[in-house]
């Protein structure tokens, strides 16, 4: 709940606003205190967001906190500070993460897990390109079915959590900035 901020929750809204029945599912032990459920429902009624469009839930078992993402139909990574565990949790559960691309390091993350897990079309450049591909890939259930049923075998495949494949990869890249530097070297 911590990057729930202002600009995450006015986005959120926009795409709830936007697709018509859709709902917004938070988790998060804190949700377990009427107070902390208020707070969150008048952060969004303040961009026209009605307590029945969110589903707010305390913390469960770890295997019934993995179901619920059979509940899920798109995960909206929050941003600046990618989820990092959740969209991976996300991509193993077989539910794609829309991810808002970065500025800095830590803000890259989300971008990191979407490229290795095959999903670079879901990665958005700014909030209205973030909007628009949550509205898209919700548009088109039949798509996001046939995505869903293969996303688990495509990220077991992807370099994301293959660690033969991610090693190679990354011998590769640490080789090319060698040889560059090496290159470099010499015509200085």
């Amino acid at each position: 709940l911590l990057k729930m901020t202002d600009e995450n929750v006015s986005v959120r809204a926009r795409v709830l606003n936007s697709i018509p029945k859709s709902k917004l599912f938070l988790k998060d032990s804190q949700l377990q205190h009427q107070s902390v459920r208020d707070q969150i429902i008048s952060k969004f009624e303040k961009y026209g967001i009605s307590e029945d469009q969110l589903i707010l839930e305390g913390s469960s078992p770890r295997k019934e906190y993995l179901e619920c993402y059979n509940r899920v139909d798109i995960v909206l990574s929050p941003y600046p500070y990618g989820g990092g565990t959740t969209n991976v949790e996300a991509l193993w559960m077989g539910v794609p993460a829309i991810i808002k691309r970065g500025d800095y390091l830590l803000s890259h993350l989300g971008e990191t897990i979407a490229n290795n897990g095959g999903l670079k079309h879901w990665i958005a450049n700014d909030e209205d390109d973030y909007v628009a591909k949550a509205i898209k890939f919700s548009s088109n259930l039949d798509d996001l079915g046939k995505l869903r049923q293969g996303l688990r075998k495509q990220v077991l495949n992807s370099s994301l959590l293959n660690p033969k494949k991610f090693t190679k990869h990354f011998e590769t890249a640490l080789w090319g900035m060698w040889k560059e530097l090496q290159t470099e070297n010499k015509n200085v």
